[in-house]
C-alpha cells in the first residue's frame, strides 16, 4: 500500500520521523499501547485494500474520536519531547500530526478507501499508472490506430 497508495513525499516523512516518536512512545508504554492496539485494530482494513478486496466498514465517529484522541496525546508527548527532538523537527511532527487530525474527521461516515482515495496522502494515478496508452499522432499518422489522418501537422485530435 505504501508504494502504490502514498505519496513519496509523505512516505519521506514517516522515515524521517518515524524514529524520533519510537523514542516518544518508548518514553510512555500507555501512548505505545494504545498505538499498537490502533494497529490491530485497523490492520484487517488497511490489508483489504492492499489485497484489492472490498471492505464497506464505514468510518464511525467512534473510530475518529480514537484516532484523534491519540494524535493529540502523540503530539503532547512529542512536545514534552522537543529539547530531545529539536524544535525544528518538533514544529513539523506537530504540524504533520495536525494535519493527521484533520484528514481523520474528514473520514467520517467513509469507508477507508474512499478516505484514503480523498485524503491528501494518496498518490494519483497518472496515465502510466493506470496502464492507458495515449493516443499519439505523429505528422498524420495515428500510431494507436494505424493509419493516416490526413493531418500533417500532427494536431489531429484522436
Amino acid at each position: 500500500m505504501r508504494d502504490d497508495s502514498l505519496k513519496d513525499d509523505y512516505v519521506a516523512r514517516y522515515y524521517d520521523y518515524s524514529p524520533d516518536l519510537v523514542k516518544v512512545m518508548a518514553k510512555n508504554p500507555a501512548l505505545a499501547y494504545d498505538a499498537a492496539s490502533l494497529i490491530v485494530k485497523h490492520s484487517p482494513v488497511v490489508e483489504h485494500n492492499v489485497k484489492g478486496i472490498k471492505d464497506e466498514k464505514v468510518i464511525t465517529r467512534g473510530d475518529v474520536e480514537e484516532l484523534v484522541s491519540f494524535a493529540d496525546r502523540l503530539k503532547r508527548s512529542v512536545l514534552a519531547n522537543r529539547e530531545k527532538i529539536g524544535a525544528g523537527r518538533c514544529q513539523e511532527i506537530v504540524k504533520l500530526l495536525d494535519e493527521f487530525k484533520q484528514q481523520v474527521e474528514a473520514s467520517l461516515g467513509k469507508t477507508f478507501s474512499e478516505a484514503l482515495r480523498d485524503s491528501v496522502y494518496y498518490k494519483s494515478k497518472g496515465v502510466t499508472e493506470l496502464n492507458v496508452t495515449p493516443a499519439v499522432v505523429v505528422q498524420g499518422y495515428d500510431f494507436v490506430n494505424g493509419d493516416t489522418t490526413g493531418d500533417t501537422t500532427g494536431k489531429r485530435k484522436v
